[in-house]
Parts: structure tokens; sequence; C-alpha cells
């Protein structure tokens, strides 16, 4: 991963995001899209909440992932929020893709 964005902050944004969004994490990844020119985080969730939105998942992600790399916090709000986002649920068992 570049931008000095190592799996450890990738993990315990994860973990804090699972946290205060109420989920069970099972795993978390990232790969880089270079066609697009972003990364997608992808997350490995169980027992998705009710009321837990795509938007809130997202916003609860960017933010803690931004804790725990101020580097991409930054880059999140400068470059990142002028871009599309994206955020979708998968079916059970797979991945989830985050940003």
């Amino acid at each position: 991963m570049g931008e000095k964005t190592t799996e450890i902050a990738l993990r315990r944004a994860a973990e804090d995001t699972a946290k205060e969004c109420g989920f069970d994490l099972i795993d978390c990844s990232v790969y880089p899209d270079t066609d697009n020119i972003r990364y997608v985080y992808l997350m490995e969730i169980a027992k998705i909440p009710e009321n837990l939105s795509k938007d809130m998942l997202r916003d609860s992600f960017e933010k803690n992932l931004a804790k725990a790399n101020p580097s991409m916090g930054d880059k999140v709000k400068k470059v990142y929020a002028r871009r599309p986002r994206s955020c979708s649920f998968s079916r059970k068992h797979t991945f989830y893709t985050a940003i």
C-alpha cells in the first residue's frame, strides 16, 4: 500500500469501525484500483445491523482511517472527497467493498 498506509492502520480503522457500527469484523484487506485511481477497502462482516446504512459505514471507516493514519486522512479530505466514493454490501461470506 502506498502513501504510508500500513496494514496495521487499515486493521485498526476496520476494528474501530466495527465497534462503532456494531458489527463483527471477520477479515479486511485493501487493493489499489489503478483504473480508477483509488483504493478499494474490503471488509468481511458478520451480522450487519439493520440500521447500518452504506453511508454510515463509509463515513465511519473514513473517519477511523484518518485517525489511524493522519496522512491518509488528509488525502481523504482533500482528494477523495471530490471523487465519487462507493459503498456496497456483498453477499454473506464474501468481502464487503468499503470505499
